[in-house]
């Protein structure tokens, strides 16, 4: 996953499977979900605003996810590559 997003930052590509990336991202959306939870813990955090953080790191990361799978498949397309799905 870091190898493909590597790449991606300098234009090119590395083959990697839908699959692989939506692990990944779930990986790092994870982490992040339970850096902040430990962020929050003892600190009297409304539930309220906990859901609302944990829902803005949905959005986040489903954008994400999206503009890997958009690059990945754009990428393909344009250079005839062979499609890792």
């Amino acid at each position: 996953m870091c190898c493909f997003v590597n790449a991606m930052q300098w234009g090119q590509y590395v083959p990697i499977s839908d699959e692989n990336i939506r692990k990944g991202m779930e990986f790092v959306k994870a982490q992040e979900k339970s850096k902040l939870k430990m962020l929050y813990l003892g600190t009297g955090v409304p539930p309220a605003v906990e859901q609302g953080s944990d829902a803005a790191i949905e959005i986040k990361y489903a954008r994400c996810l999206q503009s890997l799978l958009d690059y990945k498949h754009t990428y393909e397309n344009q250079h005839n590559c062979v499609v890792i799905k």
